[in-house]
């Protein structure tokens, strides 16, 4: 992202790839004065030049002016580095009088493969001072097929030249959209290093712009917002799954257990209340038979819960029994 945020970056790996580019000179932000700037813009020996920032866009800090003008008043130069005091850098390239002739060529790509191309004139630029726009539909200028032939060659070089990148699992990943913005000179240049002739059309890449830019949606022919959306999925899934490892081949030929499901959490019981223990019923006096002579028994009382054991002095007959008077409280055994 920032290879193409500072313009030079780009710029830079585009000349020495051998691409054609305007004339340019790069202000850095730790070397650079509006003195120093235009001196180097006469040693060229350029007749008007334009600025640019990085980090910039819809042409913001965009400014033309003459060599002339800029020698004669110093404080252009000077109130412009302090209104952009901020920014890393500057770009000022010679001006390429061709934009006002010919269309500027915006190629769009996607994993480095063409998608579509518009051709336009920028209001900066044109003669009418309004954008003229030619993308294919019936009620816009025709396409120029030289233009986009040419266009497309050269943005296909200059995104050769981007870093590579890859996502977690080491594997490559394809670029994002990158729109190759292509001008068109036919005019003289000044610069004592290029031979661009003039009345010859010489194509050059004029900038590189990143997904964040503008797709000409509302003049396009077709509705791109489907394609985008497509390709901008895919490559979240690209992104994350590339170069995964594959699944452990046997786990997936073993058994997968699965799990039974939670018992439901029983209710707590509510405590047992205790009924209060009822009266103990008072067991039955036994009754003894005092016939005379008879052995003593005990007699059940109906209800009663147990039977009363035989008292143990009724229970065996003395060994010397002495005959008592009846009516006496024991009755004497009868003797053997």
């Amino acid at each position: 992202q920032e290879f193409i945020y500072y313009k030079s970056r780009y710029m830079q790996a585009c000349q020495a790839a051998g691409i054609p580019m305007a004339p340019t000179i790069y202000a850095f932000h730790s070397d650079r004065s509006p003195q120093k700037l235009l001196g180097e813009i006469k040693a060229r020996g350029w007749k008007q030049f334009c600025l640019k920032l990085s980090f910039s866009a819809f042409s913001l800090g965009f400014a033309i002016h003459t060599v002339e003008e800029a020698e004669k008043d110093p404080m252009i130069l000077k109130e412009y580095f302090e209104e952009h005091e901020g920014y890393p850098e500057f770009i000022c390239q010679e001006l390429i009088t061709g934009f006002k002739n010919n269309w500027e060529t915006r190629c769009f790509f996607w994993n480095a493969e063409f998608q579509y191309a518009i051709c336009n004139k920028a209001a900066v630029v044109s003669e009418s001072g309004e954008e003229i726009i030619s993308a294919g539909k019936t009620t816009q200028a025709p396409q120029p097929t030289e233009f986009i032939e040419a266009a497309r060659k050269i943005g296909k070089a200059a995104l050769a030249t981007l870093p590579k990148q890859y996502n977690r699992h080491g594997a490559e990943i394809g670029p994002i959209l990158f729109r190759t913005d292509i001008g068109c000179s036919d005019g003289e240049i000044h610069d004592k290093d290029f031979t661009w002739k003039a009345g010859e059309k010489t194509f050059f890449l004029n900038e590189l712009e990143y997904g964040g830019t503008n797709y000409f949606t509302r003049h396009v022919p077709f509705d791109n917002i489907p394609l985008w959306g497509e390709h901008y999925f895919k490559k979240a899934v690209e992104v994350m799954t590339k170069g995964a490892p594959a699944p452990d081949s046997l786990a997936l030929a073993l058994p997968v257990e699965v799990a039974e499901p939670a018992a439901p959490v029983a209710e707590p019981e509510a405590p047992a209340v205790e009924s209060t223990p009822k009266a103990a019923k008072t067991p039955a006096k036994a009754k003894v038979d005092k016939t005379p002579g008879a052995t003593p028994k005990v007699v059940k009382t109906p209800g009663s819960a147990k039977a009363a054991k035989t008292p143990k002095s009724a229970a065996k007959t003395p060994k010397s029994a002495k005959a008592k008077t009846p009516g006496s409280a024991k009755a004497a055994k009868t003797p053997k």
